[in-house]
């Protein structure tokens, strides 16, 4: 029985202890690109190294070591956007830590993932946006395997051959799925449509709305999970026949919070159109029948649709259509500036 039990233990062990399985979750406040593992454990890091036609991306473990490295074929790629190259660099080459050519990882255009090789034309692993974030899972051939590409766990090293010829593995690779010929502009949650701060304005299009501002403001963000959080404020001199003698006039205001969400996040078109909803608060002045005025306010609530536009990375304009509870129409436009 303890026999069996110590096999268990490390058939478990061996199964799932070495996974590399990970994610890429950039962190605003230090400006960095982690690797972290799904318990939310940081496991290593990304660096980017720019030189005069090309970008080196460099993957770290843990004690800082580097582990593998990728060359890119672009010169304006940052942290937030390297893995966004897609069908622009279908194919980009692999290299350990020496810089000898180990595999490749390819956009997969019929799955919207990349898939990763080695020199053998084995497949190692995938890369999938899911869920607002870049996800790596390997195969399950390669879960425990010494040899593997990337080990981001410390103290620890690999050899990988480089005796084949780059040539030899873009033909293997290219066999399995067909290169794109050209290139067109995507839409990926986790550069285009993230990390963003947010100015807007709408406008009543009926020209008057009683009691309620005909223009509002709006100020918000973007986060990195395909959601947006606002904050939409307007006033306007409340139409009473009584006003103060200073010569100013009372004020009908609006103070609504908003939440949005993308409609997908996966790198698609819907990516860049967020349904949105807005709840707060709208006090106003009005007369009274002995020519005097008071003071009212309304619960406010809203639903409407934003869509962004990525205008050469960055800024990103906006355009939006709201209606309120009350059937009031807003449309709107804004502005956003990536962090």
């Amino acid at each position: 029985m303890k026999k069996i039990l110590v096999c268990l233990f490390f058939l478990f062990f061996f199964s799932f202890g070495y996974s590399q399985d990970h994610y890429l979750y950039y962190d605003n406040f230090k400006n960095e690109m982690l690797i972290r593992n799904f318990s939310g454990k940081t496991i290593g890091s990304i660096k980017l190294v720019s030189y005069y036609n090309f970008i080196r991306v460099n993957y770290y473990d843990i004690d800082d070591k580097l582990v593998k490295s990728e060359r890119i074929e672009r010169s304006d790629l940052t942290l937030k956007n390297f893995m966004d190259t897609k069908e622009k660099n279908p194919e980009i080459t692999i290299f350990d830590e020496y810089y000898n050519e180990i595999g490749v990882r390819f956009w997969n255009k019929n799955i919207n993932q990349y898939d990763l090789f080695n020199m053998d034309d084995e497949p190692m692993g995938t890369y999938k946006f899911t869920s607002g974030k870049w996800e790596y899972r390997e195969t399950q051939n390669f879960k425990n395997s010494n040899s593997y590409v990337v080990l981001f766990k410390p103290n620890k090293s690999f050899s990988a051959s480089s005796n084949k010829t780059s040539s030899n593995l873009n033909q293997s690779v290219s066999s399995k799925v067909s290169t794109p010929k050209t290139s067109s502009k995507t839409y990926s949650r986790s550069y285009a449509y993230s990390g963003i701060l947010y100015a807007g304005y709408l406008v009543n299009n009926q020209g008057y709305a009683f009691q309620m501002p005909t223009s509002i403001f709006e100020m918000g963000y973007f986060d990195y999970s395909s959601n947006y959080f606002g904050f939409k404020f307007g006033s306007k001199a409340s139409d009473t026949l009584y006003q103060p003698d200073d010569g100013y006039s009372y004020a009908d205001q609006l103070y609504a919070f908003t939440y949005g969400r993308a409609i997908t996040s996966h790198g698609g078109f819907l990516d860049a159109l967020f349904l949105k909803a807005s709840l707060g608060y709208n006090p106003y002045n009005y007369d009274t029948v002995d020519n005097f005025y008071d003071i009212g306010g309304d619960f406010y609530a809203d639903i409407g649709l934003k869509f962004l536009i990525d205008i050469l990375y960055s800024p990103i304009i906006s355009v939006e259509y709201n209606i309120d509870i009350n059937g009031y129409k807003y449309w709107g436009v804004g502005i956003g500036i990536l962090l």
